[in-house]
C-alpha cells in the first residue's frame, strides 16, 4: 500500500515539475525569501476571518522589500465554491532610490474547488484587486488566477504536497505582467493549531513599458495558526 501511494505521489510530482521546468531554468536574476502568516481568529459555520501578514527579503536576501498586512473574510458558499473579501496595506521599497511607496488594496475572490479523487483535489483562486497606489491618481485594477493541485499524503508531520501557477492581468495596460509558479510545496502539521507550508517559487515579472521579463527564485514559508 505504501509503495503504491509513493508511486502515485512520485508521478504527480514529476508531472508538476516538468510543467514548470522551462520557467525555472530561466529564473536567474534574484534570490528572495517570503514569509507569510495567516492568523485565523474567527470561524462560525461557513464563515471565517483571518489576519494576513507578508514580509519579503529581496535583492539576494539582503534587504526587506515588501510588507503586507490586513484582514480577510471567507465564506464557504457551497461544497464546490468559496467566496472571499479582503483589505490589505502594502509598503513596497524601491531598491534604486531606497524610498517606500504604500498601497491600499480591497480584494474580491471567487474560488471554485473540488476533489478529483480521495487524495487529489483542485482549487482555483480568482482574485480581483483594486489598488490605490501612493502618488497615483485613481485606482489600478488587477486580476489574479491561480489553479492549484493538492495531493494528500499523511506521513509523520507531512500532510500534503501541492503545485500551482498564478497569472496576473492588468486591466490598465490590458496585458499579463506577472507569473508565479510553485513546482513544489509541502504542507506540515506542527500542532493541532499550527500548520506550515514550505514552497519554492519562480516569480516572473514584466518590466514596465517593455517586453522584457525579470525572473526571481523565491524560498517561501506560510504559517497558518488557528486560535
Amino acid at each position: 500500500m505504501f509503495q503504491k501511494t509513493s508511486n502515485k505521489l512520485l508521478s504527480f510530482m514529476v508531472v508538476a515539475l516538468v510543467s514548470v521546468v522551462p520557467v525555472s531554468l530561466d529564473a536567474r536574476d534574484d534570490i528572495q525569501a517570503w514569509q507569510w502568516a495567516s492568523l485565523n481568529f474567527w470561524q462560525a459555520g461557513p464563515h471565517s476571518a483571518s489576519l494576513y501578514l507578508d514580509h519579503r527579503l529581496v535583492d539576494d536576501l539582503s534587504t526587506t522589500g515588501v510588507w503586507v498586512g490586513g484582514p480577510r473574510y471567507k465564506y464557504a458558499a457551497h461544497e464546490y465554491l468559496q467566496l472571499g473579501l479582503g483589505f490589505v496595506y502594502l509598503d513596497v521599497k524601491n531598491l534604486e532610490t531606497g524610498s517606500w511607496t504604500y498601497q491600499l488594496r480591497p480584494e474580491l475572490e471567487i474560488n471554485p474547488r473540488f476533489k478529483i479523487s480521495d487524495d487529489l483535489s483542485f482549487h482555483f483562486r480568482n482574485r480581483l484587486e483594486v489598488r490605490y497606489i501612493e502618488s497615483q491618481s485613481g485606482s489600478n485594477v488587477r486580476s489574479r488566477h491561480r489553479p492549484q493541485l493538492t495531493y494528500a499524503f499523511e506521513w509523520k508531520a507531512v500532510e500534503k504536497f501541492y503545485v500551482n501557477s498564478e497569472l496576473f492581468y492588468s486591466h490598465e495596460t490590458h496585458e499579463v505582467n506577472e507569473f508565479r509558479s510553485v513546482p513544489v510545496g509541502v504542507g506540515l502539521k506542527l500542532t493541532d493549531s499550527a500548520k506550515l507550508n514550505l514552497f519554492y517559487m519562480v516569480q516572473s515579472r514584466r518590466q514596465a513599458g517593455t517586453s522584457n521579463w525579470r525572473h526571481n527564485h523565491v524560498l517561501g514559508t506560510h504559517l497558518i495558526y488557528s486560535f
